[in-house]
């Protein structure tokens, strides 16, 4: 987030605002109380049975990062200050899109899921796993479907405006 701040401050002129919408998490929570965290631990799982049976290596497992991170505005409001470059105009954690607040559709999800990420996986771990990396995903998180509605799911998307000093 450092790094992004300091390149919009180079693009920004004085008073000029940006608007940024991401993942968020309430101060204090911990990312395995949210519906991601347990998607996480998924994902893990799934690796994790494919180096068992020989798919992908252990090392290749190893060195792979997914660098998502979930801010609280507490957290937030230290990267702005430490930056000096913006000033905070507005910042609040909100809910998601009232769509998404009905029981998960673990099939649609992991399509979403893999939109978003699956270049990454292409490119560490090579296009043949794809399909069995995501379907033992859809899987392991179908097992995992009850735990998954009672996480945490509100106040979810931090919004944060910022004004170029």
């Amino acid at each position: 987030m450092e790094n992004f701040l300091n390149a919009r401050s180079k693009e920004l002129v004085s008073g000029g605002m940006i608007v940024i919408i991401r993942q968020g998490i309430p101060n204090g929570m911990l990312y395995s109380e949210l519906q991601n965290g347990v998607m996480f631990e998924c994902m893990s799982l799934s690796l994790t049975d494919m180096v068992k049976e020989g798919v992908v290596s252990e090392a290749q497992v190893d060195s792979f990062n997914l660098p998502f991170y979930a801010a609280s505005p507490e957290e937030m409001t230290e990267i702005v200050e430490r930056n000096g470059f913006f000033n905070i105009e507005r910042m609040e954690l909100n809910d998601k899109a009232a769509w998404l607040k009905r029981r998960i559709n673990i099939p649609e999800w992991v399509v979403h899921v893999r939109a978003a990420m699956e270049e990454s996986f292409r490119q560490h771990f090579g296009g043949e796993v794809l399909d069995e990396f995501f379907d033992r995903l859809t899987k392991k998180l179908s097992k995992v479907s009850d735990e998954l509605e009672l996480k945490y799911r509100e106040k979810t998307l931090l919004l944060v405006v910022l004004k170029r000093q």
